[in-house]
């Protein structure tokens, strides 16, 4: 079975070191990375945002997904 984008995601978040926290967000979780002080925000869709807070944030969604998919293909 195919795991969902969002999945897919987080378990790149994961192998890169990220460390799922507590998010009052009910539309994105929340990972940090030791030693930064940025978050990683995965969206219920599969959307990857990376800053502080989800309003001051940008999106690598696209540049995540190639990224995975890159990673799948080996």
């Amino acid at each position: 079975m195919k795991m969902k984008k969002s999945d897919q995601v987080v378990e790149y978040v994961k192998s890169r070191g990220g460390i799922e926290v507590p998010s009052t967000s009910r539309k994105y979780r929340k990972f940090s990375h030791p030693g930064e002080l940025r978050f990683y925000w995965v969206g219920k869709s599969g959307a990857l945002r990376i800053g502080p807070t989800i309003a001051s944030s940008y999106s690598v969604t696209s540049w995540a997904h190639k990224t995975i998919k890159k990673e799948d293909d080996k």
